[in-house]
């Protein structure tokens, strides 16, 4: 239909080129017929390359199967958007304008614009209501409403297209809209329907690809259902539509798996040693030596099965086939065999593969909880041992032999015997740790043991026994409210269990937690009435300050928060008091350092909670201005102290001078160079000397009665001595320095 509209209306176009000679009036039909013809070109040519791509390659172009395209085909729809614009702009009476309009709408649909796509059909629908292109335009629209997730209106859409298709015998607009009504079943987890409307595409498809490709989706729901039989005619169909080997080795691969579900293994191995045999299908080796290797496990046969599993993960590393081996080998020694180490080692290989993998996300599942089991497993035998120890530590006693020593009569020694007897070997250490400390850490330990086997591994039997072992040795824990409670799940989920089982278990949660929430529960499944609790003291503390917060009173609240925080710190509330108080500070009273100070207690005190995440980034702003004004500080210091110790260099550079010419005077005058080389001294440091060594004097030569060492004492003390050397002389001028007749003129310019 859409081909006859296309041919008409380029006939009547041609047909008023040749009616209308002039000049003008060609230019104008020309430019206005080459602008269509480049952007169908365009069109055309970027659609080419689109159901070109690998992955879409036997689609059957199916508009639902799109992927992200390149920027070659984009950049072609770009030019055939503005090509249509100017036509639909300079053109808008013309015959192909609801042919630009639905190209517009496919070339956004195919550029992911899916929101462009449905107003560029809407108005085609609104404008040409006797276009030729409805069906084709309503099919599009259903698409790009599916695309855009209004799934209700896609939906409606769709299934009226079926019923007109359907009274109307248009096979390929059924397969169409059966294909849009298909994948939303799909979505929904509704196989039935989904295969009922993939039947359709399959028999109604004008593209073989497309039926194809919708027989073997036929067939993969056939094998969910166990229903074996009609999968391996599913894929059969697919595998005769096929055109490409592709299709052909999903239908002949699909059958072989088939015939090995139903029981018939060396008819599977035969088949599946053709296909392994033909080099049309060397790229899906091997994925079909995965399957050879699941065919001899289903056999029993597991020696041959682990070999090639492991063949596959040697010969094809690192790819997809690789990681479809570790993983169904990782299968193999956790639920046959529970050898969880092998399983884990075998799952983390399988992780090393292609991260777009199928099997990937069920990979890192087991592997994560896999880990986690074998370290709690190892956690409570360490603690067992641990708390074996402590409650009975091991005898320490030792046997040992003394070393004999004997003495000859030469005075030496010589050793009779040496020997230490190791028949005893040392003990360990025991743990310096208290029995209740290992035995919540065991409890703890075990807890989380049988938590991975009841959620992760789904093995409630063995959740069960480390369950009863918690509530039998532990149950003051913790943990020993859920561990009750997951006990009784268990116990009501087994049919072969008498329902007053659970309802005991339930019971003594009840009686023995009756303030834990698994006690809430309990009552609630029981039937009884809930508990009444008692008010929360720190919580109407919390709801107080909030009444103040909010009628204004900013530092009675503030008074309200600190107390609570002061009297209550465990509490909840107390978390939500430090960030309100804090706020207050910040924003009421303006006290930044009030506010920093509680927004950091916060943070030390809940660092994961919603409010410290609030504060966090406020807290380091603080933290960082504080180690700036530290290290500030500490450099102001330091330039302090640099500057003192300058300044007492600069000092002693000044008087530097003055003791080497004291010095360089005295040379030559024995007994008085030490005697004023001390007072130099004395003077740069800022005093006298006490002392006189009057035994270097005599040494020097210098008479004893000259310097009288026991007399000798600082100025002040001798008020004689004193008085008389500060006498002024006979003919000395009043206010000028007298000179010490004791002092050289050297000694006086020293002073």
């Amino acid at each position: 239909m859409r081909i006859r509209a296309n041919v008409v209306k380029t006939f009547l176009v041609l047909s008023l080129l040749f009616l209308l000679p002039a000049c003008g009036v060609w230019d104008f039909f020309s430019a206005y017929f080459n602008t269509y013809y480049n952007a169908r070109t365009q069109y055309g040519l970027a659609v080419d390359e689109i159901w070109a791509m690998p992955e879409l390659r036997e689609s059957g172009k199916n508009m639902l199967a799109l992927v992200p395209i390149g920027t070659g085909p984009r950049s072609k729809f770009t030019s055939v958007i503005e090509k249509c614009s100017k036509l639909l702009q300079y053109h808008p009476e013309s015959n192909l304008v609801d042919d630009a309009l639905l190209m517009i709408g496919r070339s956004y649909y195919f550029s992911g614009e899916y929101q462009q796509a449905d107003r560029k059909c809407r108005e085609l629908l609104d404008r040409y209501p006797d276009s030729p292109l409805l069906d084709e335009t309503k099919i599009l629209l259903s698409y790009s409403l599916y695309k855009s997730r209004d799934t209700v209106a896609s939906e409606e859409l769709a299934m009226k297209l079926l019923e007109d298709a359907t009274a109307r015998d248009e096979d390929q607009l059924v397969a169409e809209a059966a294909l849009v009504l298909g994948q939303l079943a799909l979505d929904r987890k509704a196989n039935l329907r989904a295969r009922q409307m993939l039947e359709l595409v399959g028999a109604n498809a004008s593209d073989t690809d497309m039926r194809a490709n919708a027989f073997l989706r036929v067939a993969e729901l056939y094998a969910e259902e166990k229903d074996y039989g009609a999968a391996e005619n599913a894929y059969a169909r697919a595998r005769g539509l096929s055109r490409g080997y592709g299709g052909e080795f999903r239908g002949l691969f699909g059958a072989a798996k088939m015939v090995a579900k139903q029981g018939t293994y060396d008819a599977a191995l035969d088949r599946l040693e053709d296909l392994r045999g033909s080099l049309n299908y060397r790229e899906s080796w091997g994925d079909i030596d995965v399957e050879i290797a699941n065919v001899y496990r289903d056999m029993g046969d597991i020696a041959k099965a682990v070999e090639h599993y492991r063949y596959v993960d040697t010969a094809y590393v690192r790819s997809e086939a690789a990681l479809n081996a570790n993983y169904e080998l990782g299968l193999l020694y956790e639920m046959r065999f529970q050898m969880y180490d092998s399983a884990k080692t075998s799952y983390d290989r399988a992780r090393s593969g292609p991260t777009f993998a199928k099997n990937m996300p069920a990979i890192v599942r087991k592997s994560d909880y896999l880990g986690r089991f074998l370290q709690y497993r190892r956690d409570v035998n360490r603690l067992d041992s641990t708390l074996l120890a402590v409650l009975h530590p091991p005898d320490t006693l030792q046997v040992k032999d003394s070393v004999v020593v004997h003495a000859d009569s030469l005075g030496r020694d010589s050793t009779a015997m040496t020997r230490a007897d190791s028949l005893t070997p040392k003990p360990p250490p025991v743990p310096a740790v208290h029995p209740d400390t290992v035995r919540t850490r065991l409890a703890a330990a075990i807890d989380d043991l049988a938590g991975v086997f009841y959620a992760n591994m789904e093995l409630p039997d063995s959740a069960r026994v480390w369950y009863r072992r918690l509530v039998r040795e532990f149950p003051g824990s913790k943990a020993a409210p859920r561990a009750f409670y997951v006990l009784a799940r268990i116990e009501s989920s087994d049919s072969t269990v008498d329902r007053a089982v659970p309802d005991s278990l339930y019971r003594r949660i009840v009686e023995k937690y009756p303030l834990s929430p698994f006690a809430d529960e309990a009552r609630r499944l029981l039937g009884m009435p809930p508990l009444v609790r008692a008010a929360d003291v720190a919580e109407e503390s919390y709801a107080r300050g909030v009444q103040l917060m909010q009628a204004g009173k900013a530092k009675a609240a503030i008074d309200t928060f600190s107390v609570l925080v002061k009297h209550f710190p465990g509490s909840p509330a107390a978390v939500r008091a430090m960030y309100a108080a804090g706020w207050l500070y910040e924003n009421e009273a303006k006290s930044q350092d009030s506010a920093a100070a509680f927004y950091e207690r916060l943070v030390a005190k809940a660092p994961s909670s919603t409010y410290a995440l609030k504060v966090g980034p406020r807290v380091q702003e603080v933290q960082a201005a504080r180690r700036v004004a530290q290290e500030k500080a500490r450099a102001d210091s330091v330039a302090k102290a640099a500057a003192a110790a300058a300044a007492l260099d600069s000092i002693k550079a000044k008087q530097a001078p003055k003791v080497s010419a004291a010095q360089d005077s005295l040379k030559g005058k024995p007994g008085a160079a030490a005697a004023v080389t001390d007072s130099a001294r004395a003077k740069v440091a800022g005093g006298v000397p006490a002392v006189t060594d009057s035994a270097a004097l005599k040494r020097a030569g210098t008479a004893p009665a000259a310097i009288d060492s026991a007399k000798v004492r600082p100025p002040g003390e001798d008020p004689e001595a004193e008085g008389a050397r500060r006498r002024p002389r006979p003919g000395a001028q009043p206010g000028t320095k007298q000179a010490n007749p004791r002092e050289t003129p050297e000694e006086q310019r020293v002073d």
